[in-house]
């Protein structure tokens, strides 16, 4: 998955959540339950019986990239993650600190969406653009962060659910949401105090709009767009609610070429 090569005896299995960060984390024998839920509807179910955190794997990833450049991602992240997990205010990342995190998160996020087996998973290519790109990120991916609360230590939410709006009154959003429907895509996890968001927009034109005093850009050389909208989370308050506020709230804003030029 992460290199394009036939796999054979050369297949491994790569843990979703680094063995570093379940530890810090304090949950290599907690049980994850991995919930399917129709994006229309609503109705959830349950995708596979609860099973340990340490036992939460890949299989689709070659040893020479398990132990390679994935292994080295996650020992950059270790030495950066733990203090924002930890509730440092993710305002003080620096600009280099920014772009491990950035392929980090955009890599987890993608090996996370396949082995949820979510009905629509997140492109293998952005995987291997990270690894033919050491010190590059994958164009049009925002990666944004939050400090929150934690009522958990861990959970992850992918819904490709988008607010679309346009500059112009006569714009015709209906083109613009079908193809963010199709290609765009968010995965967010909650690790413990950190919330992390890999989101990708496919038109050429389009930007992030982000939710004021919610969304941090940590990958976006862009300066982002904001609009107000009601932070607060109904009682009983969990970090579910929160994963799903800061996941959902994230928007786009559509200009008229942007569809001939995707």
């Amino acid at each position: 998955m992460a290199c394009g090569v036939a796999l054979g005896a050369n297949r491994t299995n790569e843990h979703v959540i680094a063995e570093w960060l379940l530890r810090e984390l304090e949950m290599s024998e907690e049980e994850l339950t991995q919930i399917a839920a129709n994006s229309i509807t609503g109705e959830m179910k349950n995708s596979r019986p609860p099973h340990p955190m340490d036992a939460f794997k890949e299989g689709r990833i070659c040893a020479r990239c398990n132990s390679g450049w994935m292994s080295e991602l996650e020992s950059q992240a270790q030495a950066i993650l733990p203090q924002f997990m930890r509730g440092q205010p993710v305002t003080s990342v620096t600009e280099a600190d920014s772009l491990i995190i950035a392929r980090w998160t955009l890599k987890t996020a993608v090996v996370l969406s396949h082995a949820i087996g979510a009905h629509k998973t997140l492109p293998p290519e952005h995987l291997r653009f990270l690894r033919a790109n050491p010190v590059q990120m994958q164009s049009r991916v925002g990666i944004f962060a939050a400090i929150t609360q934690p009522t958990r230590q861990f959970g992850c939410r992918q819904r490709n659910h988008w607010m679309n709006v346009h500059l112009e009154e006569k714009l015709d959003l209906e083109p613009h949401s079908e193809i963010m429907t199709e290609r765009a895509y968010k995965v967010s996890f909650q690790l413990r105090h950190l919330l992390l968001m890999a989101a990708y927009i496919p038109l050429a034109s389009s930007q992030f709009l982000l939710a004021a005093g919610l969304h941090v850009p940590i990958w976006s050389n862009r300066i982002l767009p904001c609009y107000r909208t009601d932070l607060t989370i109904e009682p009983p308050y969990d970090s579910i609610k929160v994963l799903a506020l800061f996941n959902d709230s994230l928007g786009a804003i559509h200009t008229p070429d942007e569809i001939a030029q995707s």
